[in-house]
């Protein structure tokens, strides 16, 4: 059956990944996504591509490291905002994973099976957690929410230079907040924590100017 021209036009407007975001939602194109970054990256083949590019260089997938290693991004306030939003995640992320594992250590000693509950109850709220925030964030930052995942992005020319350094700088930031804000709501100092799971300073064996 022969199809009229306007017909795979149609077809390919449908398929085809759109080479800007959904209005209202991202103002930038961002190649360095947690999934679905087809939908958000512009292509070598769009007839717009060099000039998007020359704005914004992790807007695509062929960009080369002299452009990814342009400072002017940090000139960009939407990339201000954007990282911001990241640090507010990762902060958010933080808090509620801490209070998590304060309030099911505990439970390790408690019940019959050990830290087998514990654990897989921490491991099913994570999934739920991590992906709630990804479908959240995503079409937004990129929903790294960690400073592993931007540099993965960074390295594998996703993600420009400006975009990894105040991606990690708010990361780490919101991180250092959510666990201070989890501390302050349990009441708890830092030698209370130790059982949680994570990374702590033993100030027995290093001390913290070492560390």
């Amino acid at each position: 059956m022969a199809h009229s021209a306007e017909d795979l036009k149609d077809v390919e407007e449908q398929v085809r990944p759109l080479p800007r975001p959904i209005p209202g939602v991202q103002p930038q194109v961002f190649a360095g996504r947690l999934g679905g970054n087809q939908r958000f990256a512009v292509s070598s083949s769009d007839p717009d591509y060099r000039e998007i590019v020359a704005k914004e260089p992790d807007a695509g997938r062929e960009s080369s490291w002299k452009a990814l290693l342009d400072l002017r991004g940090f000139y960009d306030p939407d990339l201000w905002r954007l990282a911001i939003i990241e640090g507010i995640g990762t902060m958010l992320q933080t808090f509620i994973s801490g209070l998590l594992a304060a309030g099911l250590v505990p439970t390790a000693t408690e019940t019959s099976v050990g830290p087998v509950f514990t654990v897989s109850l921490a491991t099913l709220f994570n999934i739920f957690m991590i992906t709630l925030f990804i479908y959240t964030a995503g079409p937004v930052t990129g929903a790294h929410f960690n400073p592993l995942i931007t540099m993965g992005t960074f390295f594998t020319r996703l993600s420009s230079l400006p975009r990894t350094v105040l991606y990690i700088l708010l990361q780490c930031i919101g991180a250092i907040v959510g666990a201070f804000l989890a501390r302050a709501s349990l009441g708890a100092s830092a030698k209370d924590l130790v059982v949680v799971p994570g990374c702590y300073v033993d100030t027995s064996i290093v001390t913290p100017a070492q560390a």
